[in-house]
């Protein structure tokens, strides 16, 4: 993936998929964000597609940085961020709040199809490894088709009455 910091702009008007990462500058590595089955050592906070790559960069500094509307899950990592800074510090003492955001992006050959198609794909293969989908995604792509795949399998035995 192409990595840009949140705050630098792309010259790409172009569909693909993208990640916001939360790194610290302490170190210039991604945070680690807890997680149900295993810590995320990437700092995946959202991972989406969009028509429009650098619209959505855009939309994301202004929710994130600037504390505007144009993001969703942006939106929500400004509500919770400075909230998380105080939690942090008074349970712990201390929390790495001199932190960065980064975007990161595939073109997908102007195919938004195919984005949408990886995004689910990613989306899976994070909830798997940790078992919850990344903090502001707030639900999996396909998730309704996946229920109906598990409890219409023709595999599954019916209990008798």
């Amino acid at each position: 993936m192409k990595r840009r910091l949140l705050t630098s702009k792309t010259k790409y008007n172009e569909p693909g998929i993208y990640q916001l990462v939360i790194c610290s500058r302490k170190n210039n590595r991604p945070i680690l964000i807890g997680r149900h089955l295993q810590f995320d050592d990437k700092g995946i906070l959202v991972i989406g597609t969009t028509k429009n790559i650098e619209t959505r960069r855009e939309q994301l500094f202004q929710s994130c940085i600037r504390k505007k509307r144009g993001h969703s899950e942006g939106m929500t990592f400004a509500l919770i961020g400075e909230k998380a800074k105080k939690l942090f510090k008074k349970k712990y003492g201390e929390y790495d709040t001199d932190y960065y955001l980064e975007f990161h992006f595939n073109l997908t050959d102007g195919n938004i199809g195919k984005a949408k198609k990886l995004e689910e794909k990613q989306l899976h293969v994070y909830l798997k490894k940790h078992g919850e989908l990344p903090p502001l995604n707030g639900a999996l792509p396909g998730r309704l088709e996946e229920w109906e795949r598990i409890f219409k399998n023709p595999k599954r035995k019916k209990a008798s009455r």
